[in-house]
């Protein structure tokens, strides 16, 4: 995952100079570790950081009853890049002074609307305009819960769980990756079989210009998996 995004980084697609961070929440049916009690039930908080155009940069998964600002570092150890975003715009509840100074020393600017309840003022009108881009990060959500087999969690380790929803950010990134050089690199197929490695890659074309883009079965994700 993390060699997928650098490759598309290096291709352009990925652009992490303004970031965008969220959170959604998970029902857990499971039970098992990592599982935190609030007042929707027992869950989990899928924690994401997307790029400008929406694409996965970081995720991970947490017990549902942490704030969210105490989380926002412990992405981090998920971010898939080797360069960090200049600007992260979060939602209101990642107003924090301590977060703010946190990510400032790491060269990562916060931008988040003040809470009602903030008397000395830290953001001004025209860094909060890259707030209108947020939605960003909610169409990732969108597409993640697509997957149908992400709604609940049903596995008792959170590492399977976490799994999943790689998977599906896996998917994502594969259908804006376009077959080329860095794409024979990253695939590492046989160079005297080059087309039995791929045929294990569902594939489909993308455009009229020929590029190919891949892509996963959508049953291999939203298949119902009984509880045992």
């Amino acid at each position: 995952l993390t060699q997928l995004a650098n490759t598309l980084r290096d291709d352009g697609v990925i652009d992490e100079r303004e970031s965008f961070i969220d959170a959604t929440f998970a029902a857990a049916k499971g039970g098992g570790e990592a599982v935190g009690l609030t007042k929707r039930g027992k869950g989990v908080k899928i924690l994401a950081i997307v790029d400008r155009h929406g694409l996965p940069l970081s995720v991970s998964t947490h017990a549902a009853n942490h704030h969210e600002v105490t989380l926002v570092q412990l992405s981090f150890d998920f971010y898939m890049l080797e360069a960090k975003p200049e600007h992260l715009i979060g939602a209101r509840a990642y107003d924090s002074d301590g977060l703010d100074e946190d990510l400032k020393q790491d060269g990562v600017n916060l931008i988040a609307p003040h809470r009602s309840t903030r008397k000395l003022k830290t953001q001004d009108g025209r860094h909060l305009r890259r707030y209108e881009r947020r939605w960003l990060v909610e169409r990732f959500f969108a597409w993640l819960q697509w997957k149908r087999r992400l709604l609940i969690r049903w596995e008792y380790y959170a590492t399977n769980f976490l799994g999943f929803v790689q998977l599906a950010c896996i998917t994502m990134l594969l259908n804006n990756f376009e077959i080329g050089s860095s794409a024979a690199q990253l695939l590492s197929y046989n160079e005297e079989r080059p087309h039995d490695a791929l045929a294990d890659l569902p594939r489909h074309l993308s455009d009229s210009t020929g590029s190919q883009k891949f892509s996963l079965d959508r049953v291999s994700l939203t298949a119902e998996l009984t509880p045992l």
